[in-house]
């Protein structure tokens, strides 16, 4: 019984991540965020997961991969 109540102690970071699927997305979803943290201010999340969704589900990007590498390089050097 306390192993149970020490495991439900443990798990009650993770509410409504019922399943391995819903927590590897919301692990991925920790990283990118903790990766976005530090440039928050600079940033436009609605675009960045525009970007995501637009990738992931195939569509054509609203820039060339050439453009991106130019906005990249313009936005690393102001860091």
């Amino acid at each position: 019984a306390q192993a149970a109540n020490a495991e439900r102690t443990e798990g009650s970071q993770d509410q409504g991540l019922s399943t391995e699927k819903a927590k590897t997305s919301y692990m991925i979803g920790m990283d990118i965020g903790r990766n976005l943290e530090p440039i928050k201010d600079e940033v436009e999340l609605a675009v960045v997961f525009q970007a995501i969704e637009d990738m992931v589900a195939g569509r054509q990007a609203k820039l060339s991969d050439e453009q991106a590498k130019e906005i990249m390089a313009v936005f690393a050097e102001s860091q």
